[in-house]
Order: structure tokens, then sequence, then C-alpha cells
């Protein structure tokens, strides 16, 4: 082969060889595949339950809150990994780490030390740092206070309008959407499907607005601090993963005609509307909230009421945990 069709070979492949990058470069952003492989946790430390408080401030857009969660350790380790978005506001100084020790009959708490801790680069994760190795099968409970957003998008926790048909006026109500990993945006956790445990949950309203969440409601009491709130405090949930949570607070009202929708092959239900006629309200499809979404042949939906119905139902379990 001669010089000039050397360079010409030469030169075409190169050519292809820059077209092809420039394809997987504008389909494929390779420098992601690693991050992707690292969003998910490090096994070393799993959860067992979580505790969780959350008071969203309404009239000024942000919630607060603490989540206490029972952690057990597989391995043998001095870091602990957890998801926190990072708009989510955690602060280090109020963080807790604390080991149940029972020998002889007798039980104690030991404080662990947290060296420091923080978010990896670019990642929704949060590791902590301990000051030294907690051994495999160890539980401990762990303590995070936190602050958030509350946002406009249908993302974490959400604000949202509905028209109430008595005055033809809009009311706001507040809602979650956890899927697919926003879970992490509301408070931090093990943002992961396959992590499935129950959840016992703590929520402040104002007096006004009544909370729906995945489980029954076990008691309500006036807020201790906040004037014109009220406490909820709901039943355990199943083991759950934290997409599944979600809770809907709002001006809606259950419905007592509920008799129109029994039948043998449909649970009691609970309808949560808008002081809507019999008439009317007969004439809606039936959506059914299981979980945090609400099921109807057309397939799930955020859990949220509906803008045009102003209402919604609720599958009446009687859990007890």
């Amino acid at each position: 082969m001669d010089n000039a069709k050397l360079v010409y070979t030469f030169l075409a492949v190169l050519g292809t060889a820059q077209i092809f990058k420039g394809i997987i470069k504008a389909d494929f952003d390779l420098s992601t595949l690693h991050a992707i492989s690292e969003v998910r946790l490090p096994d070393e430390v799993v959860p067992l339950n979580y505790e969780l408080y959350i008071e969203p401030k309404i009239e000024n857009q942000y919630f607060s809150g603490i989540v206490k969660i029972s952690l057990k350790w597989i391995t043998d380790s001095k870091k602990v990994h957890f998801h926190a978005y990072a708009n989510l506001l955690i602060d280090l100084k109020k963080i807790y780490l604390s080991r149940l020790n029972v020998e002889n009959s007798r039980t104690t708490i030991e404080t662990l030390t947290i060296l420091r801790g923080g978010r990896l680069p670019r990642k929704d994760v949060f590791v902590l740092y301990l000051k030294d190795y907690v051994k495999m099968d160890s539980e401990c409970l762990l303590e995070i206070s936190f602050e958030g957003n509350i946002l406009e998008a249908e993302e974490g926790l959400f604000k949202s309008y509905y028209t109430n048909s008595t005055n033809n006026g809009q009311e706001v109500y507040f809602a979650t959407n956890l899927k697919p990993t926003y879970a992490r945006r509301v408070f931090p956790c093990f943002d992961e499907p396959g992590i499935k445990v129950p959840f016992n949950v703590s929520i402040a309203r104002p007096k006004e607005y009544i909370t729906l969440f995945n489980t029954r409601l076990h008691r309500t009491i006036p807020h201790p601090v906040l004037n014109g709130y009220w406490l909820d405090y709901f039943y355990n949930t199943p083991p759950i993963s934290t997409h599944a949570f979600g809770f809907v607070i709002s001006k809606l009202q259950m419905w007592d005609q509920v008799k129109m929708l029994e039948s043998p092959s449909t649970p009691t239900l609970n309808i949560w509307n808008n002081n809507l006629p019999s008439v009317i309200l007969t004439q809606f499809p039936v959506y059914v909230l299981k979980g945090e979404t609400l099921q109807h042949s057309g397939g799930p939906e955020t859990m949220r009421p509906s803008r045009a119905k102003e209402t919604f139902l609720q599958e009446n379990h009687e859990t007890t945990g």
C-alpha cells in the first residue's frame, strides 16, 4: 500500500472513530455509569425500623423533623451511609448514635463518637465517620434532625391546589410523591426499594386540616409547642419500602355515605371529599388508596386528591401494630 492510500485509510478510520465517539457521547454519558452504581449504599449497615416525626410549616412552606433509625451492623465498620438529598438540611451537631449494651442482666446506653460527616461529592449519600469500629451484629439507634422545603413540583413533599365547590375558590393541600427515589428529599433514609422495614410515624398539621397516612390514625393530641397545630400518631406500618411511604394533608372530610360502595368483592372504603352531593360522587371512577398510591383501572397515581373530583378513597385496614 502506497503512502497516499495509507494516509487516506488512517484518516477514514480516525473519522469513523470520532463519529462513533460522538454518538456514544450523545446517547450515553459514560461518566455517569460509575456514579449510578455508587448511588447504592454499602451493605455494612442496614435499617431495622424507622421512628419518624414530620412537622410541615405550612405558612412558611418548609418542614422539619426527626428520624430515629434502628440499625444493625452486618460487618465490622466505623462508617454509616444513608441517603439525604442535597437540599435536605442536616446539622451534624444534631446527629446522635447510641448503642444498647446488655451485660449481666444490666442494660446501659453507650453514646458513640461521630468524628465527622458529610455528603459524598455529587451524590445523595451522607456518610458518618465514627471514632471506633462497631462490631458485626451490633444494634444502634441513629437520631437525625432535618429541614427541607415544601416544593411546587410533585416531588418529595409538595403543595398543590384543588377547587372548592362550595365557594368556587382554591384550597391548598400537601402530599408526598416519593417514587422512585424521592424519599431522600423528605427525610434521611436508606432509599432503596429492596429495603423494607416498619415505620412508626407522627405528623403535625394545622387544626383545620386532616392527615391521611399509609395506616389508620391511632390518636391525636394538641401540639405541645406549635399553637393552632395538632399532632397525629398513626399505627405502625408493616415492612414497606421508603418509596411506599406517603401522606396527604388537606381540608377534605370523610364522607359518611360509603354504603353504596359495599359489595362482597369490595373492601370497606373511606371516602374523603369536599362535601360533594351523592348523585355527583357516584358518577366518579373509584380510586382506592393503597399505601401511597391511588389504585385505578388505568394504573396508580400520585397520592393526591383529584383537582377535578375533589375526592379520593382509602381502604380501611384493621392495622393494630
